[in-house]
Parts: C-alpha cells; sequence; structure tokens
C-alpha cells in the first residue's frame, strides 16, 4: 500500500537560500510515516491501547533537486521489506510537476513500551502489505562503519530538554543538529549536503554528554557519537556533497 501526504515548504522549513532543510525533509518523512502507521492501527495517536512504538534505526536520503520557500510537494511512502524484527520503508518525493526531488530509505524496529523490541505481529505486516519497489538498489541499508584512521577533531554535545521526544530519548531529528554543531562553521555553511544517512545504535536521553569524533574526507563528513566515557557508539551521521556520491 503506497501512502501520500503533501507539504508546503514553510519559513520554518528553510535555509538562508530559502531552500529546504534536511533537518525539515526529515520531520516531514517522520509525519508521513506516522500518518501511514495510523491507518492501520500502530501509529502514535494508537500507542495508549497498542502499548506500540515504531523507533527509526537509519535513515538513508538522497536529494535530487532541493525545493524552495513556497513549493507545494508531495511525499510518497510504502513498507518494501521486512526481515526479522525490522520493516524497510521508502519515500519518494514529487514535485508540483510530478518529478521526483528526493528519495529515501529507511529501517525501524517496533518496540513494547514495557519489554523492548519485538518481532513485528502479522496483523501489521498485512495492515502495511509489502510493495517491493526500491528506491535505491535495495531495500535494506549496509551499516556505516567507523573509520579506523584518527579522527580529524572532536566535538561535544549535552542532549537539551528540547530534545525529548514521545519515547522519552532524543529524537533522532536533533543528531542533524549536533552533527551541525560538531562541524567546523565554514565547512558546515560552505557545503550542500545533498546526500545523509545517519545510523542509531544506543538511545541518548536528557543531559547525557555525547562525545563525537568528526571524520572529514573528500566531499563527505562522517560524526561518530559516543558515550562520555567513549565506550558505546550512540550514532554515526554521514553527511556527503552530492557532487562526490
Amino acid at each position: 500500500m503506497i501512502f501520500e501526504q503533501s507539504f508546503k515548504i514553510g519559513v520554518r522549513d528553510i535555509d538562508s537560500h530559502l531552500r529546504l532543510t534536511n533537518r525539515a525533509l526529515l520531520g516531514m518523512f517522520e509525519d508521513v510515516s506516522s500518518a501511514h502507521s495510523d491507518t492501520i492501527g500502530c501509529g502514535v495517536g494508537n500507542i495508549r491501547e497498542t502499548g506500540l512504538s515504531w523507533v527509526i534505526m537509519h535513515w538513508k536520503i538522497k536529494v535530487i533537486r532541493r525545493p524552495a520557500y513556497g513549493e507545494k510537494i508531495t511525499i510518497k511512502t510504502w513498507v518494501a521489506g521486512m526481515k526479522k524484527l525490522y520493516m524497510f520503508r521508502q519515500y519518494q518525493v514529487v514535485d508540483h510537476e510530478g518529478q521526483t526531488i528526493a528519495i529515501g530509505n529507511s529501517k525501524w524496529v517496533l518496540t513494547n513500551l514495557q519489554s523492548g523490541a519485538i518481532k513485528i505481529p502479522q496483523w501489521i505486516v498485512d495492515g502495511y502489505g509489502i510493495y517491493e519497489k526500491t528506491v535505491f538498489d535495495a531495500y535494506q541499508i549496509e551499516k556505516l562503519k567507523e573509520p579506523e584512521c584518527e579522527a580529524s577533531y572532536g566535538a561535544e554535545y549535552k542532549v537539551p530538554c528540547g530534545a525529548i521526544d514521545l519515547n522519552g530519548h532524543m529524537n533522532n531529528l536533533y543528531y542533524l543538529d549536533a552533527a551541525a554543531d560538531s562541524m567546523d562553521p565554514e565547512r558546515y555553511l560552505a557545503g550542500v549536503f545533498d546526500y545523509f544517512e545517519i545510523m542509531y545504535k544506543k538511545e541518548s536521553t536528557l543531559g547525557e554528554i555525547l562525545k563525537c569524533q568528526v571524520y572529514e574526507n573528500d566531499g563527505e563528513t562522517l560524526f561518530a557519537f559516543r558515550d562520555e566515557g567513549g565506550r558505546h557508539i550512540h550514532a554515526i551521521v554521514l553527511l556527503k556533497q552530492l557532487l562526490h556520491f
């Protein structure tokens, strides 16, 4: 089943060049995912009845053309596959002319709020249906790995109150903020990162200090966020300029 929702690019969605930001696009992907799940009874609106919540594990996004302020776009989403505990959701963003301007793939796990990750029940599988169309080469996503070389530089990020979501953890959108705050400002503001991935390994909680190791290479920057002791990776963020993709 393909689900779609339309959006108009507003002031809060744009950068200084009046173009849609990666953060705003990701927020729209979250919204359309939740709305789709609501229609089959396993979305945010059903949490009190089901005790179930979807948790994102990995985003993989490519922007082909970045829409500007005032533009209307439609985001289409569907489930392309399920494997063990995981669901793989696809996204296609089209403009008013029907042209594809962005694509995305994502990996989700279903959690019981009391017991943690669970096998996806058959009624949910049947509700979504499987539409075996993929926007990238495959519906599964390869894991990001921290480079073995020495980091270019490091930074710290403290999880703020405003970052905490309905699951009591730092919302996934804030890892883009953390990456931006950890990066050299001139390099960040000069770059247009039309390809990005975020892989989540461990939840981050209010007030937690995350140590970030930043690895810069030609046209791309990778951020590895660890706990304050440096033992456990919480997330890895990859930003690429499309010219180098």
